[in-house]
Order: C-alpha cells, then structure tokens, then sequence
C-alpha cells in the first residue's frame, strides 16, 4: 500500500482546473461567515446595511415599479434585516451569487457597488435569505425570527428551501475537544527531546495553564530522549498515560475524541509519521492516524528569533480569518493551489496569502522528489508565511482517486479535515484487514495536514505570547 513512502509526486496537470471534471454545481454553494469580525457602532452598521437593502429592493422583488411600493419595501426589510451582523448579510451575498459570473470580480473588490439585484436576474435572491436562515453562527431564535418575518412578508418559499438545503454540503460549527499536542525538540542528528501535553478546551480566556497537563516520562522532566525511529514507542507511551489516568488528562472528555498534533521540524515533514508511528489497540498494532485525528505543525514557528517576534500577530489574524470561514465555506473554497514549489517568491506568496480575504490555506500537489528540495518547501512554508493550514500528499495525484478527492474538498469544511480523514482511515484499514490484500490506493492514505492554531502551543510558550 506505500503508507510509509516518502512524498512522491511527479508532474500532474492543474488540480483545481480538474474540478471541473466533478458533477457539482459550485455556483450554487452556500458560503457562510462565522460572525467573528469587529464589533462596530450602531451607524457604522445601518449605513452599510444600507447598501445591501437599498439595493436588494426592486420591482423584481415586488412586481411593483413605483417608487412608493420600494420605498415601503425598504423600510420592511431593514426592519427584519438590521439585527443581522453586517458580516453575515455580505457573506450570504457573495455566496449566493453565481461564481462564474464576471459582475462577481467586480463586486467583490468594490462593496459599495455590489448590486443584489443582480441576484434576482440569476434567480438566486431566495438562496440569499435561504443562507441566512441555516447559517449556524446567528443564533438560533434570531434565524427563527428571521424566516418568520422573511415569510410572512411573502419572500420566503419554504418548499424552495428544502431542496436548497438537500443541495448543500450540511454545516458543522466546530465542536470542542482535547488535544495530545507532542513537541519533537531536536538534541542531534536525527534525536530528539520528546514532550507531550494533554490540553483540554474551556471557556476561559485566554488559555490557562491549568489546562494543560504533562505527559511526563523522566524523571528530569526535560523530555524523553529517543531517535527519529524510536518516538513511535514514546508516543504509544503517552497514550497508555492517558488510557490509564483519563478522569486526570481528558476531564471528562472521550478518549476517541482526542487529536494528535505534533510540532516537528520541516525536515520530517516528508515523512508519513501518521502511518509509521504505531499504537495498540487491544493488542493490536494499527498506525496511529487509524485511531486519532492527525495534524503537523511547524517546531520552527515555536522559535521566538525566528519566527514569533516578527509573526505572531500576522499569524492571529490569519487564524482569525479561518476560524470566520470556517463554519460556511468548504475547504475547496479557501484553499489556493501553489502549482510551482521549487522556484517561486514565497515573500509574495506569503504576503498575497494575508491580504486574500477568502483564501486561508494551500494545496500542494506537486510537491518535488529530492528530499533536500522538500525540506526547503517546508522551511519556506513555514517561515515565510502565516498559512493556518496546507494540505499535501506523499503520491502522485493523478495516481489517487481524484474526483472523489474534489467531492471531498467541496463538501468538507476545514475543521472537519482531521476528523474525517481519520474515518475514511479506519475504514480502508478495515477493509484491507478484512480482505487480507491491498486495496486501490486512495487519497487519504496519502493525505498530511498542517493545522496551525497560534492558541494552541506548548504551554510556556503560549503563556509568554499572551502577555504581548
């Protein structure tokens, strides 16, 4: 099956025009804000609510041209639509305007332009208020009173909603749970100091150091010391910890809901640890990306010269951004394919990356052979940009079941990504164990992850960026 290669991707033609070969309408998708942004005055708000009513008002709407039955009109729908955040009212926009539209280019760099009649031309204005009323960032009983007001007014069709919703991907908001977060801190050539912390998710904020808890091995509690090919052992050991004293480490969490992210220097990030690393699972040893949710992080970022002095706050809002997207839009939405890896800019594509208001990651799929080449990659990626999240592979893509890759991408919000590959994992090792022969090879066999949240990081260190 090759679940321990290294990363082997060759030349392939360009991933994301190949979505096109996918039986899915993407104009039609739903992209929904998470209502994250800042909090803004009352007149900030009804002017640029403003622009979106005055213009969501026509006769197209109404079937009445006189200026007196718009005006009537306005003053209705900024009655219902002025409790809404502004964020989410432009975000129903964009989503529900056609994409392949060349109005849309225009629209989006200039918002004092957008024309939400236009919607209407294209037959999309019910899945404007259709956006709205299933977004799961805006309370539940303000969507309730919403639709019920957006009905009774007559601009409501709830047989059209149904088929709406049965077309979209189904909206997860992100759901809280604990983490095994593992630091490979280099001591020589191929050995490392190896800690581990349990961090468990509360309501306070900032984090607080209590929630964090040590995996703590030695005794001098400076970390495991062990090689490249022996922190598989020193993993499982930390996860026997937990196993044993779960009521100390997960608080009242599951241990199936636990998630394993592991800050590593770039140079391994080649390396399919999430299949070399084994656990044991009555007895049995199964690679770890079997049992938990997996994400890499970069040990460069946890250097303060190198990295957090310079970045950090880049690094926030970049995360920001993510957590905004992250409830309405699939990841095929907000990640930006980097087709040329071994000569580029990374200073542009880095800064290209921040100013892009609904890119938040990349794909790599073309990710070259030569194992010093990838370590550059890597050491680029990490330190030349802010990205939260990349995705790569460690197989040719036009080798991999593409089209089911594609579906995936679309439907699959961002914060799902761990979860459920980790699925799609356990279930072709099932089905590999159960037919006792290798199975097709498929994407999420070869699938890494980078996830990097700036509020999740080695305790020490975490609690000195909060002082900033």
């Amino acid at each position: 099956m090759g679940n321990g290669d290294t990363i082997d991707a060759r030349a392939s033609e360009n991933f994301v025009n190949r979505a096109q070969s996918v039986d899915m309408q993407d104009g039609d998708r739903t992209s929904i804000d998470t209502g994250g942004g800042d909090v803004t005055q009352e007149g900030d708000v009804d002017k640029r609510q403003g622009i979106f009513i005055n213009l969501i008002l026509g006769a197209n709407i109404t079937g009445q041209e006189s200026q007196q039955g718009i005006a009537a009109l306005q003053t209705l729908l900024s009655q219902i639509l002025k409790p809404i955040q502004k964020d989410h009212i432009e975000s129903a926009y964009f989503s529900a305007f056609p994409k392949d539209d060349s109005f849309i280019t225009e629209a989006t760099t200039q918002t004092d332009r957008i024309n939400v009649l236009e919607l209407q031309k294209f037959n999309k204005l019910q899945d404007f208020f259709f956006s709205l009323v299933q977004n799961p960032a805006i309370p539940e009983s303000e969507r309730e009173r919403l639709k019920f007001e957006l009905k009774n007014a007559g601009l409501f069709d709830e047989t059209s909603q149904a088929a709406f919703e049965t077309a979209q991907p189904k909206l997860v908001a992100p759901q809280k749970t604990p983490y095994l977060l593992i630091v490979l801190e280099p001591s020589g050539s191929d050995t490392f100091l190896t800690n581990g912390w349990v961090f468990t998710p509360g309501d306070s904020k900032p984090v607080s150091a209590s929630q964090f808890k040590p995996l703590d091995l030695a005794d001098e509690k400076k970390g495991t010391a062990c090689s490249f090919d022996d922190i598989s052992q020193t993993v499982d050991q930390f996860l026997s910890l937990i196993k044993r004293k779960r009521g100390h480490y997960l608080k009242g969490y599951k241990l199936k809901q636990l998630t394993v992210e592991v800050f590593l220097p770039a140079k391994y990030f080649s390396k399919a640890i999430e299949y070399l690393w084994q656990t044991k699972r009555q007895g049995e040893e199964i690679p770890l990306c079997v049992s938990y949710p997996m994400a890499l992080r970069f040990y460069e970022r946890l250097g303060f010269d190198e990295y957090l002095y310079d970045c950090w706050d880049d690094w926030v809002e970049g995360w920001q951004k993510l957590e905004k997207l992250c409830v309405g839009k699939p990841t095929f939405d907000v990640i930006d394919e980097l087709k040329e890896l071994t000569d580029c800019n990374w200073s542009k594509i880095g800064f290209d990356l921040k100013k892009h208001t609904e890119k938040v990651g990349f794909l790599l799929p073309l990710v070259p052979l030569d194992e010093d080449i990838q370590e550059t990659l890597f050491r680029n990626l990490a330190l030349k940009t802010v990205a939260p999240m990349a995705i790569w592979f460690r197989r040719p893509l036009e080798e991999l079941n593409q089209n089911e890759l594609i579906t995936f991408l679309k439907e699959t919000q961002p914060h799902r990504l761990p979860f459920m590959i980790r699925e799609l994992r356990e279930q072709l090792h099932n089905n590999q164990s159960d037919n006792n022969q290798d199975i097709q090879p498929h994407f999420a066999q070869y699938w890494s992850i980078l996830w990097e949240n700036p509020n999740r990081l080695p305790p020490d260190i975490l609690l000195e960026v909060q002082d900033w």
